[in-house]
């Protein structure tokens, strides 16, 4: 098959996405995936001998999960300002460290996933095999793990401030 009449599809439903950074050396890790996603989603759909007709309908559903994923992993509208300053466009998701500090430092701030929305659009990504990669394997894995730990941090710290409610008191370890 023609590949150019794959990136001539591309072209007409993903314009110039995804743009490249003008930084060279800086984060180029969104664009660095994306690249990936759309290299992938075209050669495995040439394999599968899907029509060019039938590809827009692959690749913009592929980059639709993508960014779907992206904003989930890094959710904006729960950010702090010092957050908003770290993410940058080219952010897609950053390995945070919980255990700075140790699990149950209040100061430090959980990194904003949306998780319920995260864990949905994984199962969607798994079920386009069209889009899987390694990179975007990992990425996934070190969020979703990150998000359980999280989750518990919250959990051992509302714990902490309704002893009544289980019974204990995490700070000091005493029964009440």
């Amino acid at each position: 098959m023609d590949i150019e009449a794959y990136i001539e599809e591309e072209q007409e439903w993903l314009g110039d996405w995804p743009k490249e950074p003008e930084d060279r050396y800086g984060n180029r890790q969104y664009f660095t995936l994306a690249k990936e996603l759309v290299e992938n989603v075209r050669n495995r759909s040439i394999c599968n001998g899907t029509r060019p007709a039938d590809y827009w309908k692959k690749i913009t559903e592929a980059r639709e999960i993508f960014d779907d994923l992206r904003t989930w992993l890094n959710y904006e509208d729960n950010m702090t300002e010092k957050q908003k300053e770290e993410f940058s466009e080219q952010t897609f998701w950053l390995h945070k460290e919980i255990y700075q500090g140790g699990l149950l430092n209040k100061k430090q701030e959980v990194w904003p996933i949306a998780r319920d929305e995260l864990i949905s659009d994984t199962v969607r990504y798994l079920q386009t095999p069209l889009m899987w990669s390694d990179r975007l394997d990992y990425l996934l894995t070190d969020a979703l793990l990150y998000a359980e730990v999280s989750a518990y941090r919250e959990s051992l710290l509302s714990k902490e401030r309704f002893p009544e409610i289980y019974g204990t008191k995490l700070s000091t370890g005493q029964n009440l």
